[in-house]
């Protein structure tokens, strides 16, 4: 049989079920400090009265409750899988068929046939979808602080909650959105920035043909079809006869992405007149246009579009680094890269590639081209990154 309790020792135990109760934990290391000095009956301590102690923790556990907790992301699922979403996958939809992506907050999109999104950002008040073709029908759950953006081509569409319909047909350079319920705000070639678009409005955008339009009044019923990739927006919708049309000098659609470095949404806007753009583009459009060539792995239209540029602009800083691109290109054909190299280095000899178009020379050109870029490359930079090279080269 154990000690008899004292004071002191019954009211230890009562401040340790008081901690346990009230799980505070950020108060437990004072908690228990207390009970050592009350028990090893330390002088000059003020008592502790016994009503005190469930108000301590009590305080305590409200004090774990006014710590911010850092909220969750969002989690996704699409239709007919079992693993949760992950971000920066691409979502093909068979022909003739529908996917649905859920979110956990009650978000649904749903994409029609043929078409190819991506959720390629997610936190705890919304996500980022890109739809790269076709056409998605989203009902965004309206909730505090919610944030949502759809990517549409070269568009923008930023929700909070909402239900809306929209597509894109790279190859028409057609957008269109029908919005049933809410507001967003758009943004986009030929529309400007951030215009806000109210239910019963539907946008139309004919890049091609510089065409923008808003007609109000119509409304897409929630059990509507959704139209699959190969019905364009203006051949869906009827036309209006007072349609808001405004004049504009935007870009072309390849063009935006280019310089957002999108290279497939380049290419996938820019192959359906491929030839035509590198007919009418200047020098810094060629190069952009051979980068996301090159960037996707489409060798041969890289290639083509470096010495397109070449021939149509000789003698300008352009060609010359056309030259060094197309050098890059040549892969294992080393005689066909060694000329290329030795190309810009001839029309650009002091130009912004030089050393490493001189660096690459050394790699694959012949004896005599590697003895003599080697010399020229220590003269230039001794300290570069292909010293080591060089001197091996020339026996230094």
């Amino acid at each position: 049989m154990g000690r008899p309790k004292g004071p002191l020792g019954a009211l230890g135990e009562e401040i340790a079920r008081a901690q346990d109760a009230e799980l505070a934990l950020s108060e437990a290391a004072d908690l228990a400090a207390a009970k050592g000095r009350l028990l090893a009956g330390a002088p000059g301590r003020r008592r502790i009265l016994r009503w005190q102690v469930p108000l301590a923790a009590a305080a305590a556990a409200a004090a774990i409750l006014l710590v911010p907790r850092a909220p969750d992301s969002l989690s996704f699922r699409v239709e007919g899988t079992v693993a949760a979403g992950e971000t920066g996958a691409f979502v093909s939809v068979p022909a003739g068929e529908s996917t649905d992506v859920r979110f956990s907050d009650g978000t649904t999109l749903t994409l029609a046939s043929e078409s190819h999104a991506r959720v390629v950002q997610v936190d705890d008040r919304g996500a980022r979808v890109v739809l790269e073709r076709g056409s998605v029908r989203a009902r965004v759950k309206h909730l505090p602080r919610a944030r949502w953006t759809v990517g549409v081509g070269p568009f923008d569409v930023r929700v909070t909650g909402t239900a809306f319909v929209v597509q894109w047909e790279p190859e028409r350079q057609e957008f269109s959105l029908a919005l049933r319920e809410g507001s967003v705000e758009l943004s986009g070639p030929l529309v400007g920035r951030a215009r806000r678009i109210a239910a019963g409005e539907t946008v139309r955008v004919a890049m091609r043909e510089r065409r923008f339009e808003i007609v109000s009044g119509e409304r897409v019923a929630a059990a509507d079809p959704i139209p699959g990739p190969e019905v364009s927006p203006a051949a869906a919708l009827p036309p209006a006869p007072q349609a808001l049309r405004e004049p504009s000098n935007a870009p072309p659609v390849w063009l935006v992405h280019a310089k957002a470095a999108r290279w497939q949404d380049t290419m996938a806007a820019a192959s359906p007149d491929w030839n035509g753009w590198l007919g009418s583009g200047d020098a810094a459009a060629l190069t952009l246009l051979g980068d996301a060539a090159r960037y996707t792995r489409d060798v041969a239209r890289a290639t083509q579009a470096f010495e397109t540029l070449r021939r149509r602009f000789p003698g300008t800083p352009r060609a010359a680094e056309a030259a060094y691109r197309l050098g890059i290109l040549a892969g294992g054909d080393r005689a066909t890269a060694a000329r290329w190299f030795q190309t810009y280095l001839d029309e650009r000899p002091a130009g912004s590639l030089a050393r490493e178009a001189l660096g690459r020379l050394m790699e694959v050109g012949d004896e005599v081209r590697k003895v003599q870029a080697a010399r020229t490359y220590l003269e230039r930079y001794p300290a570069g990154p292909h010293a080591r090279l060089a001197q091996s080269i020339v026996g230094e």
